[in-house]
């Protein structure tokens, strides 16, 4: 084995297989509710609210149809999927960069000290 820092390479594609079998598993979840948002966006107006004079009438009666309350419930069921999604994204990237942002001369004694361990 080649030792690869404080790693063995082993224990280095393990830890990234690993990672990316989880990452996969978050970017399916996304992908199902961009598709599933994408789709219901498009079939939403084209059922129930058709672009014409007889749509603007008849959307009225269409809006309380199951068909269209099921598109409606998945679009906004979707949309907030996808915020909180993101959200989650942005929360996680900020827990993993603020032990590293703040005071310089913490990080420069933080430095030192892991330093010394090794010495």
């Amino acid at each position: 084995m080649i030792p690869c820092g404080a790693y063995t390479l082993d224990k280095a594609l393990t830890y990234l297989a690993k990672t990316g079998r989880f990452a996969f598993s978050g970017i399916k979840i996304y992908l199902f509710w961009i598709t599933v948002h994408y789709i219901t966006s498009h079939l939403y107006p084209h059922i129930c609210a058709d672009l014409s004079f007889y749509g603007f009438v008849t959307s009225a009666v269409y809006v309380m149809t199951p068909h269209c309350r099921a598109l409606a419930w998945l679009q906004s069921t979707s949309q907030m999927a996808i915020q909180n999604m993101w959200m989650v994204l942005g929360a996680w990237f900020c827990a993993k960069l603020l032990p590293h942002v703040g005071n310089s001369e913490n990080a420069v004694n933080s430095n030192k000290k892991k330093k010394e361990d090794y010495e």
